[in-house]
């Protein structure tokens, strides 16, 4: 009977240590099962972060190609607006030039030209083209001034403002000449 119960004993203990065996195999399959099913949310929480990851830089794509297309346009815009400003510029420097012979003209007129009283209360009505003046000695030159401005277009309408005397009158005109030789663009 002892040996009976040493040998129930000894397989008690040998079914005991296969149980926690088993268990502890159990409890490391279920732990393994835990840690894979852990594993496989962050594979997909890193799968989808990759899908946003990859719409993003799909968007900033597109808006890089947006903003090179706009750069482009834009460089052509301002290409064209630095060709105009240098047209501009030298049309501008072109009407300096033509505005320095005409003050130069006029204070060759204003030397040449007898000093007329001013006349403040009296406005002319019209400033006259070419009118001869009985003070000037020689007709033929303001013939040959007045030719030109007879072949052109009448000029468009003037300001408001209206010459008042001789000086501003004979002003008025030669402005008026060289305004008409200008030409046109």
């Amino acid at each position: 009977m002892v040996q009976t119960e040493r040998e129930t004993g000894a397989l008690r203990g040998q079914f005991a240590r296969q149980a926690a065996v088993q268990a502890s195999a159990a409890a490391q399959a279920e732990s393994a099962r835990a840690q894979a099913e852990q594993l496989s949310r962050k594979l997909a929480a890193a799968r989808a972060e990759v899908r946003r990851y990859q719409t993003r830089m799909f968007a900033f794509e597109r808006t890089l190609l947006a903003l090179k297309h706009d750069n482009a346009e834009l460089e052509a815009a301002c290409e064209q607006a630095w060709e105009q400003l240098e047209q501009a510029n030298a049309r501008a420097e072109k009407a300096e030039a033509a505005c320095r012979r005409a003050e130069a003209a006029l204070a060759a007129m204003q030397q040449t030209a007898p000093e007329t009283p001013a006349q403040p209360d009296t406005a002319p009505e019209a400033v006259p083209q070419c009118e001869a003046t009985p003070e000037q000695p020689a007709p033929e030159t303001e013939e040959s001034l007045c030719a030109p401005e007879q072949a052109l277009p009448p000029e468009p309408a003037q300001p408001a403002w209206q010459p008042e005397t001789r000086l501003e009158q004979m002003a008025a005109e030669l402005m008026g000449w060289f305004d008409a030789m200008m030409p046109q663009e």
